[in-house]
């Protein structure tokens, strides 16, 4: 019982691996797709797929999220540089 608890554990772990793989790799295209847009113009938006029914479903998702997490971020530090660039800085804390 404890072997076959071990080997699902490690299928279990191979999957959350291999999607966290795709969402970190979909980060990195999206923060490289995002610097090739100048600031203020368009990007292509990220398709919106079907919930992932499989593995080989749930790595496209993931994927696409990661896209959309890095172009996200990307701009959020673009619009905090030029807010500080223009003097209208960030407080410390935001008791």
């Amino acid at each position: 019982m404890t072997v076959v608890i071990g080997i699902l554990a490690l299928i279990g772990l191979a999957v959350v691996g291999a999607i966290g793989w795709a969402f970190a790799q979909g980060v990195r295209d999206g923060l490289a797709q995002w610097r090739e847009v100048p600031p203020g113009g368009t990007s292509q938006p990220v398709p919106v797929g079907e919930p992932p029914l499989s593995l080989s479903a749930a790595l496209p998702s993931s994927y696409q999220a990661g896209q959309l997490a890095g172009e996200v971020a990307a701009s959020w530090h673009s619009a905090h540089q030029a807010a500080r660039a223009a003097g209208a800085g960030v407080p410390a804390s935001s008791s």
